[in-house]
Formats: C-alpha cells, structure tokens, sequence
C-alpha cells in the first residue's frame, strides 16, 4: 500500500478523541441535521401527492368503466333508432313500386 492511502487509513483508537468529542450537536452537525429534516418533509409531501394522485387516478377508472358500461347499453337501446333508416328506404321502395304498379293498371306510362 502505497503512503497517500495509508495516511487515509485512520484507526478510531489512534485518534485518542474522547466521546465527548464526537457529538451531534456541535455546529457543523446542526446544518446537516436540518438539510437531512428539509429533505425528509420533501420526500414526505411526494409522497402523500403521489398518493393523492393515484387516488384520483382510481376513482377516474372507476368512473370511466361505469361510464362505457352506460355507453355501451345506450348505444343496444339506440340500435333500433338506427333500423329505421332502413324501414323507410324499404317503405319508400314499396311505395314507389305500387305507384308504377297502379298507372299500369290504369293503363298509363
């Protein structure tokens, strides 16, 4: 091992620092207990937010399957609706056809 990483290899006991030296509260501690608090309510309102969004995101799914569910039953019921296009093209052909049938009883064109 080479002498720059040996230097950087420090034993607690070769330091003779008491316990009373390494306390959380000297001032160099506090701003790095305050950024780690700042970050922690961060992460916490991320949280709740990202709940409150797939909160809302279920209830919208909700919402939208009961939604095409009432879609797709109006449409069966409006399905005849649509049928009756083509009752009147047949009543219309119908109708024409005994016309022509009539002028040529009549004995016309």
């Amino acid at each position: 091992m080479c002498q720059t990483h040996s230097d950087l290899l420090v034993s607690p006991e070769s330091l003779d620092l008491e316990a009373s030296d390494l306390r959380t509260t000297d001032p160099s501690f506090t701003g790095w207990w305050i950024s780690i608090s700042i970050g922690f309510a961060v992460v916490v309102v991320v949280v709740i937010l990202v709940a409150m969004i797939l909160t809302y995101a279920a209830r919208i799914l909700d919402q939208a399957v009961t939604g095409i569910g009432a879609m797709d039953m109006a449409r069966s019921n409006t399905d005849p609706v649509w049928e009756l296009q083509d009752i009147n093209v047949s009543a219309s052909n119908i109708w024409r056809t005994a016309e022509r049938a009539r002028k040529l009883l009549e004995g016309g064109p």
